[in-house]
């Protein structure tokens, strides 16, 4: 396929091959077309990129037929599974070669980590089938000790012990304590030998000079929020598949649909405050309602959408980087689709 090729030429190529072609608005270099394999049309229709199909690539499910044929057990849709399992999603596009391959993924419990490698090899031998930091974890949460130490560690930080050794039976224990600062409180052995604290201890430590972001009081409070949009991330990538929802390859950012600057005057609207700029601006508990009520905010609006960073930045071109909706990406898609706005495929 190294020259030019006509659309009923490529049917017949896909043809060939034993593949229905559904026909494509173009035929290039950077195409990408859709079809059915006739031996496996029970999985519906199937994408693949021009340059994939000229160097022999195709079915998916053929290729696993022909390698299990061949004695090679394992492939990316057996390793993708097993990852799924653990919390782990492969990224997108990845083919699988051999147990020392590092393979690319992201880790639901750690998100803001970002894409991490580790060979199958590696998975397969761990104790804990997670990241890196789910290992730490792990180790962390496996420090049972007499409930002496306990009662010493305890009262070393400032506590009271209330519960008895009848009360401890494992890491997952609630033991009741008595907070200097708060009064009494619950939590499980596990939670407070790995630094939480009673539920105000908690607040005090991530609020104000304590947050993580706290660079004397300038850091923008915007910037303090997204970093708190983890787990809305997470649930947004995976209900993109973790793929671009325009061009169906890999994605690079995650876009609004309802506006962030919309969510946050809205935050502060209903919470009767007046918008600040700085962490400084705000008092620790002040602070605390807007992280709660943005996060509220940002689950009653529809999920972000997974984009290509170029085809991001043409969005925002064409309407502006703030006040946007929905309704104005689905304008953005249809026009797409309808070849009055062109990107690159």
């Amino acid at each position: 396929m190294g020259k030019k090729i006509t659309l009923t030429e490529l049917k017949e190529k896909f043809a060939e091959r034993g593949y229905v072609l559904i026909d494509p608005t173009e035929v290039n270099s950077k195409a990408r077309y859709q079809y059915v394999c006739n031996k496996h049309k029970e999985n519906g229709i199937q994408e693949i990129s021009h340059a994939q199909f000229s160097r022999g690539r195709g079915c998916k499910f053929c290729g696993i037929e022909k390698s299990n044929k061949n004695g090679r057990k394992r492939n990316i849709v057996d390793v993708e599974k097993e990852f799924k399992e653990h919390g782990l999603h492969v990224v997108e596009g990845q083919e699988y070669l051999n147990g020392k391959q590092k393979i690319k993924f992201l880790c639901e419990k750690h998100i803001d980590f970002g894409i991490q490698e580790m060979s199958y090899e590696h998975f397969k031998s761990k104790e804990i089938k997670g990241c890196k930091q789910c290992g730490l974890d792990f180790k962390g949460n496996q420090q049972k000790k007499d409930f002496d130490e306990i009662k010493s560690f305890v009262e070393n930080l400032g506590y009271t012990l209330i519960s008895d050794s009848s009360e401890y039976k494992n890491l997952k224990s609630e033991i009741r304590m008595i907070c200097p600062k708060h009064g009494e409180f619950s939590m499980t052995w596990s939670n407070f030998y790995n630094r939480k604290r009673c539920q105000s201890c908690g607040k005090d430590l991530v609020v104000g000079s304590n947050h993580h972001s706290w660079n004397g009081g300038i850091t923008p409070l915007r910037k303090s929020l997204r970093e708190k949009l983890s787990d809305w991330k997470l649930r947004s990538m995976e209900n993109c598949s973790f793929l671009c929802v325009i061009t169906g390859d890999k994605f690079d950012d995650v876009h609004h649909l309802q506006s962030f600057n919309l969510i946050m005057d809205e935050t502060f609207k209903n919470l009767n405050l007046v918008e600040k700029d700085n962490l400084s601006d705000l008092t620790n508990d002040e602070l605390l309602l807007v992280e709660k009520e943005c996060l509220r905010l940002h689950d009653s609006y529809p999920l972000g959408i997974c984009l290509r960073k170029d085809v991001h930045k043409l969005f925002h071109r064409l309407y502006g980087s703030k006040n946007n909706t929905a309704e104005q990406f689905y304008d953005f898609q249809e026009k797409i689709k309808n070849k009055l706005i062109k990107i690159n495929y």
